[in-house]
């Protein structure tokens, strides 16, 4: 709720994504941490926002298995983990894509009395794909397809 106060009237783009996302529109995974996707100035606005929580500032990195890279920070946001991830880049067949546009791609959901902002499902299972992990892609992709009948 912290993160979601700061954000929404910070006029920086940012959107759930990852476990805490897929919780919220209803795929039972008990998330260890919030991931936040947005861009590279929004990364560092974040990163401005909770400089106080930072555990790792904000910098261009490879992250995941080699197949990703960002401008990522990691900060405790009392006691829960939020990671931030700006300008995504996939690896896909050896060539980095560029980041995507996030703003086609959210959809907003409610929770406890929040309007927040997650990553469209098929678009997860999509990246998933990318960073190699078909099995976890397969099972959001199963999810997004019952949800849309």
């Amino acid at each position: 709720r912290q993160v979601y106060v700061m954000m929404e009237g910070s006029g920086t783009l940012w959107v759930l994504n990852g476990s805490t996302a897929f919780a919220i529109q209803g795929i039972r995974y008990p998330p260890p941490d919030i991931d936040i996707q947005t861009d590279k100035a929004g990364g560092y606005a974040m990163e401005a926002l909770l400089r106080e929580c930072t555990l790792a500032p904000v910098a261009f990195s490879p992250t995941g298995n080699g197949v990703i890279r960002s401008h990522f920070g990691r900060f405790d946001v009392d006691g829960v983990i939020v990671e931030v991830i700006g300008s995504a880049e996939k690896k896909v067949d050896g060539v980095w894509e560029a980041p995507d546009d996030l703003k086609p791609l959210i959809r907003w959901r409610n929770y406890k009395g929040m309007r927040l902002p997650v990553l469209d499902l098929y678009y997860e299972a999509d990246s998933y794909a990318k960073m190699q992990r078909p099995e976890k892609a397969a099972e959001i992709a199963a999810y997004a397809k019952a949800l849309r009948g």
